[in-house]
């Protein structure tokens, strides 16, 4: 089975919480974090980012539906 592995990117702005693939473009430590996940596909899709009202609970949810959730840093 063929499995998608990356980093995910959770910060927050005036617009609310956002999970992206990258990191947002004015990086701030303070409110930004970011998660090794492996699962079976890329969890938001195409999209370059989401928005969300409770990005923990988001990343509660895949890890429910298996997928492997690891923070680490935001640094490549």
């Amino acid at each position: 089975m063929t499995q998608w592995s990356g980093k995910l990117f959770v910060f927050r702005d005036d617009a609310g919480e956002h999970i992206s693939l990258s990191p947002p473009r004015h990086y701030d430590a303070a409110f930004t974090r970011a998660y090794a996940v492996i699962g079976p596909f890329i969890p938001i899709g195409l999209q370059k980012t989401i928005t969300l009202q409770n990005s923990d609970q988001w990343i509660g949810e895949l890890r429910r539906k298996g997928f492997t959730c690891e923070p680490c840093t935001v640094e490549s």
